[in-house]
């Protein structure tokens, strides 16, 4: 019968498991610092748009303030320019975003191929004890859903997280270079949708983990009840199959539905802010 995937998700070691995982990412170093550059020239270079953008409207302002007082006209000549600087600016992070979305791509899928083919080699030196006390659905879901995650995890967080950072300093010394008492307004929401976004997280991150341990169960009996089939019907086991099944895909919806609501959540709160 299939066993419990172990709910304890966390490492007992987070300093140690995060080294391990610096290391093993080291022969892809310089595709990351690549990507990470990429990312950054991307966020820095659109900074600069909304502050070219208020220049042409601006523009626009004081030429039809002129032509309302019979003085002057709109410049289109310098709004055509500014204009076409927008553009070049808005394409070139256009191409930095493309650039660092395929390198991190690639690289975060070669890491992921690399970790699934040495889980491959190792799930045969390892012993019968293991498999008696782990269901195949259990393994089969450490192949595929949590090397999934890590390969997302390394894709999207890592260069977003950088992206994010550079974004946050961008628009701030935009701000201040356009008017201090707006930006003092406008950072004066920021502890409340910090507030908003630990709450959401620390309530979906108990359902996320417990979606990974129903998704583990679930896999398991599948896997153990199709393989078993011959002697589940002899011994008219598929009452108690269904019923289990019916529990553990009722644990799965449930912790699922809750983690990806709550997840959903945090971007309509912090823009309703």
């Amino acid at each position: 019968m299939p066993h419990k995937r172990r709910t304890h998700e966390k490492p007992e070691n987070m300093k140690k498991t995060m080294r391990q995982l610096l290391s093993y990412m080291a022969s892809y170093k310089w595709g990351f610092v690549i990507g990470i550059v990429c990312a950054v020239a991307s966020v820095s270079i659109a900074v600069i748009g909304p502050k070219i953008t208020g220049e042409i409207i601006t523009e626009i302002a004081n030429g039809f303030m002129n032509k309302v007082q019979g003085i002057g006209g709109i410049d289109f000549d310098a709004i055509k320019k500014t204009c076409a600087i927008l553009l070049a600016i808005y394409a070139f992070s256009a191409g930095m975003e493309y650039a660092q979305s395929f390198i991190m791509a690639t690289v975060s899928n070669k890491i992921g191929y690399r970790l699934r083919a040495q889980m491959s080699e190792k799930i045969d030196r390892l012993p019968f004890s293991y498999f008696d006390s782990h269901s195949r659905g259990d393994v089969i879901s450490r192949f595929t859903n949590d090397v999934d995650t890590m390969v997302q995890s390394l894709n999207q967080s890592l260069a977003s997280l950088v992206s994010n950072i550079v974004r946050i300093v961008g628009y701030l010394w935009m701000m201040l270079s356009i008017s201090w008492q707006m930006t003092l307004l406008a950072l004066l929401i920021i502890p409340l949708s910090l507030a908003v976004v630990i709450v959401i997280t620390k309530n979906s991150q108990r359902f996320f983990l417990a979606q990974q341990n129903s998704l583990g169960l679930l896999n398991g009996h599948i896997e153990e009840m199709y393989g078993a089939h011959e002697i589940v019907t002899a011994f008219n086991g598929q009452k108690k199959s269904i019923e289990k099944f019916e529990m553990y895909n009722g644990q799965l919806y449930d912790s699922a539905w809750r983690s990806q609501f709550l997840s959903g959540l945090m971007q309509p709160m912090t823009m309703m802010i």
